[in-house]
């Protein structure tokens, strides 16, 4: 798992709560369906005054809602914006972020703190650990049998045969991704399933947020 802020990769049930009444919380869930009366605790008829509309972006869906507490009065201190959605991984499992923003005075809003966050959202490939099941078999293939990562989990991994090919978006690389661990362009084929370190993934030409996974 992988886990930045304002970048998210991961993720895991983690919650960012800002001094400035900006708050996310990112979850597990067992449904991609969201019951806004058991999100907000709230009857149906409160869930209907606060305007939910259907939200939409990327892979995420969900609802939103924008209202004023003190309506009609529409104090901008009054004002609140929630956002409920779920995405699911390739594997099955299914996320859920909550989002909300207090007091329109400070000027953030989703779009310009949440949806960049999800802009730049991704899973990473977590495969049955090993490309070979014993050490002489692994080395066979030309592979490296070593302990990996902060947990030291020993197994087998098999560079891809573009690993350290020159490039500028995964989608020229066998194993999808493109990154740089320079921090500069262009980028390079990961050589392993499993990444670890520090690096930016490289897509459209452009370098990403600077990750670490371990």
């Amino acid at each position: 798992m992988v886990l930045q802020a304002p970048s998210l990769i991961g993720p895991t049930p983690t919650k960012f709560d800002w001094i400035d009444g900006s708050v996310l919380t990112i979850s597990t869930t067992e449904s991609t369906e969201i019951n806004l009366e058991k999100e907000l605790v709230v009857p149906q008829e409160v869930v209907e005054k606060r305007n939910p509309e259907v939200f939409g972006y990327k892979n995420w869906h969900g609802y939103r809602m924008s209202y004023y507490f003190d309506y009609p009065e529409n104090r901008p201190e009054n004002y609140s914006d929630e956002v409920i959605a779920t995405t699911k991984s390739q594997s099955g499992k299914i996320f859920k972020i909550n989002w909300s923003q207090v007091d329109a005075n400070n000027g953030l809003t989703a779009e310009k703190f949440l949806l960049p966050m999800l802009s730049t959202f991704r899973f990473l490939n977590q495969p049955t650990l090993g490309d070979a099941s014993t050490q002489h078999e692994c080395l066979e293939k030309g592979g490296t049998w070593q302990k990996w990562g902060m947990l030291q989990k020993e197994y087998c991994q098999i560079p891809a045969p573009d690993a350290g090919k020159s490039c500028t978006d995964g989608s020229q690389c066998s194993l999808g991704s493109c990154i740089s661990e320079s921090g500069t362009l262009p980028g390079a084929c990961q050589t392993y399933k499993n990444i670890f370190g520090c690096f930016t993934f490289v897509e459209d030409g452009e370098l990403g947020p600077v990750l670490c996974a371990d």
